[in-house]
């Protein structure tokens, strides 16, 4: 987790725009990774407590697993 070059910042607070207003539809943000900014990470998307996110803590070469992530995405 590489909180602002990787701009997780900014994605999790437009998230937080996108779903403040009811939508037709469930929707869930998922990422997965760790890094230096863990910490800082973990304060953020616990201090907007959305349950919509969702943060695996870890990191993976598995493709098994990988692929089982995403397949979960729906564009």
């Amino acid at each position: 987790i590489d909180l602002r070059r990787k701009g997780l910042d900014i994605i999790v607070k437009a998230w937080q725009k996108l779903v403040e207003k009811p939508l037709p539809f469930e929707v869930k943000l998922l990422f997965l990774g760790y890094g230096n900014d863990a910490v800082e990470f973990s304060q953020l998307i616990h201090s907007i407590k959305l349950p919509s996110i969702k943060w695996i803590d870890e990191f993976t070469n598995d493709r098994e697993k990988l692929n089982e992530f995403l397949s979960l995405g729906d564009v």
